[in-house]
C-alpha cells in the first residue's frame, strides 16, 4: 500500500502540499524537531521526489528515512524510536 502512496498525497493530507513537483526534491521545515531545526529559511528537510523509496533527510537534526518516517514525523513531531 505504501508503494502506491505518493509524497504529494501524504503532504496534501497534512496540509503541506508540494510547491514545485518538477525539481526532483522538495525542501520543507523539519517535522521531527521543529524547535531545533526552525532556523533555516531554505527548509532543512529534503524529500527526494524521483526516488522510488522517497528518501527524506533533515540537514539540521540528521533524521533520515522514507515515507513512513515522514508520516510518523507529521503525526508525532518526532522521529520513530530506533531510527
Amino acid at each position: 500500500m505504501i508503494e502506491q502512496t505518493s509524497v504529494d498525497q501524504v503532504l496534501s493530507h497534512y496540509g503541506k502540499p508540494l510547491t514545485n513537483k518538477n525539481s526532483g526534491e522538495h525542501r520543507m521545515e523539519c517535522v521531527f524537531n521543529e524547535a531545533a531545526c526552525s532556523d533555516s529559511p531554505y527548509g532543512n528537510q529534503t524529500i527526494r521526489l524521483g526516488d522510488p523509496v522517497n528518501r527524506i533527510y533533515c540537514h539540521s537534526c540528521n533524521v533520515r528515512g522514507n515515507l513512513l518516517t515522514l508520516i510518523h514525523g507529521l503525526e508525532q513531531h518526532s522521529p520513530p524510536d530506533g531510527g
